[in-house]
């Protein structure tokens, strides 16, 4: 019986060593994230979702005139990005979600209420590096996928 309690304890202190050193890097992140702010700050897109916003309802507009211009010029493909159409990107974000006119007005709303939720609570800093940090991830996520392929 003292060897399951002392690997029980092992186990728990393991466990509470690892909570320590992720508590610990969410602190350095944090600190990094407020230099980062008070060096950058003024820098920050202030409404960042509304200009998003108008990006979507172009990119919808673009498609209901030309659905296959968004296709052949705008989308996030990286055999094109190789041969030198970098501007796809950034473009890619112009991409409808759907062609139904009342489903695209009720994403810009909801996009609309939680990113104005969100820049209030976050600031205007830290809402444009959630953001931004989402797009950079979604491009290098592509662009593994598409080494990979």
């Amino acid at each position: 019986m003292p060897e399951l309690t002392n690997k029980w304890q092992n186990g728990r202190i393991t466990t509470v060593l690892k909570l320590c050193i992720i508590k610990e890097w969410i602190a350095d992140f944090m600190n990094w994230l407020s230099k980062m702010e008070r060096k950058y700050g003024r820098y920050a897109i202030a409404n960042l979702m509304y200009y998003v916003i108008i990006l979507y309802g172009l990119g919808y507009v673009l498609y209901k005139v030309n659905p296959l211009f968004y296709f052949q010029y705008l989308a996030l493909d990286w055999g094109a990005v190789f041969r030198g159409q970098v501007w796809r990107i950034l473009t890619f974000l112009m991409q409808p979600t759907s062609d139904n006119l009342l489903m695209v007005v009720l994403m810009l709303y909801i996009y609309y209420m939680i990113g104005r939720q969100l820049e209030a609570v976050l600031g205007k800093f830290r809402f444009n590096f959630y953001f931004i940090t989402g797009v950079l991830i979604h491009i290098l996520a592509s662009l593994v996928v598409y080494l990979a392929s």
